[in-house]
């Protein structure tokens, strides 16, 4: 017999998120958090009493799914008591990157951004892609959708596109909602993409010129391999397509920046503190193990009743980069 509290709860907690799209909360994502392959179908038929399987597996599973929302949840309570960097901050380097998509955008080219980890490029990328919703699209390549037929499939996905058929079917869906439409493609990790793939991004570029239709803008993020790979002999034909390279280090982190992304360190007093981001963000661990330092010192300090001091955030930041104060930053 089924646990009615349980299966109440559950309702609420679908229907409090039927409305929040970006939350990822529906019966689908429930399901299959607790391991059922057909998980709306499983949590529709325990909602409305009609489910055949096992009832008490699938409540130890439900149960288990509440504790980490819980767990999460709680989590989440503590670290809004924390002065954390904003999710975007305009960046020097953020405010590049934004700007080199825009111009792929607008001029319908090809711009590569290429440069070292963790400095905000796909922050920007991410912050584009949600300021021009409708006329761009942004997709990470990884070691396995950067062959063609797995990177047709995901764009599609991504485009809300049906994924199945010939790859030719899947590009020339692709292209009737991409050639003409004055959109951009935003490629993270684009060190990843194969040259087949490469070659057929290099196509979309130019468009149909038989159909007149331009092409769509095409902006390559990711580490300098992009443009290694690009300067090799087979690349020739995409060397002289590229309006702009947009070349991004760490050490080009400005004292400024620092000051945007932890605010309350820019204060007279805290010229240890400040001073110590600044270098852990100019370091290998860039912004990204900054960030990760200080919101770690702030959560640790937090639990411990105490402020958060120059101890405390050091000792966070050699966890993450172990140099750090070793005068090898």
């Amino acid at each position: 017999m089924a646990n009615e509290q349980l299966r109440e709860r559950l309702a609420r907690y679908i229907d409090q998120y039927k409305d929040d799209k970006e939350s990822g909360v529906n019966m689908g994502t429930v399901g299959l958090a607790m391991g059922y392959k057909s998980g709306a179908a499983v949590v529709s038929a325990y909602l409305s009493g009609t489910y055949k399987g096992r009832v008490d597996t699938l409540e130890a599973r439900l149960e288990e799914y509440f504790r980490n929302v819980e767990a999460r949840t709680e989590q989440d309570s503590k670290l809004a008591d924390i002065p954390m960097p904003k999710e975007y901050v305009k960046l020097s380097i953020s405010e590049r990157v934004f700007t080199s998509i825009r111009l792929a955008h607008m001029r319908g080219s090809i711009v590569a951004v290429v440069g070292d980890s963790g400095i905000g490029k796909t922050k920007a990328a991410l912050e584009y892609n949600s300021v021009y919703p409708s006329s761009s699209y942004y997709l990470e390549a990884t070691p396995v959708n950067g062959n063609l037929r797995s990177f047709l499939r995901a764009l599609s996905a991504e485009m809300g596109l049906p994924d199945g058929g010939s790859n030719l079917d899947l590009e020339n869906r692709i292209k009737e909602h991409l050639l003409g439409m004055n959109k951009v493609l935003i490629i993270d990790e684009a060190q990843n993409l194969k040259f087949t793939t490469m070659e057929m991004l290099k196509s979309w570029s130019d468009g149909d010129q038989r159909k007149g239709l331009k092409g769509a803008g095409l902006a390559l993020i990711g580490n300098p391999d992009v443009e290694s790979q690009m300067q090799s002999p087979k690349y020739d034909r995409h060397r002289n397509r590229r309006v702009h390279v947009e070349k991004c280090w760490r050490n080009s982190i400005t004292k400024d920046d620092v000051r945007l992304l932890f605010p309350a360190l820019a204060k007279e007093g805290h010229e240890k503190e400040f001073d110590l981001m600044y270098g852990m963000c100019r370091s290998w661990s860039a912004v990204r193990g900054a960030v990760y330092a200080y919101i770690n010192a702030a959560d640790s300090c937090r639990e411990s009743g105490v402020e958060m001091d120059y101890n405390a955030l050091f000792a966070q930041a050699q966890t993450i980069n172990p140099t750090i104060g070793a005068g090898r930053i």
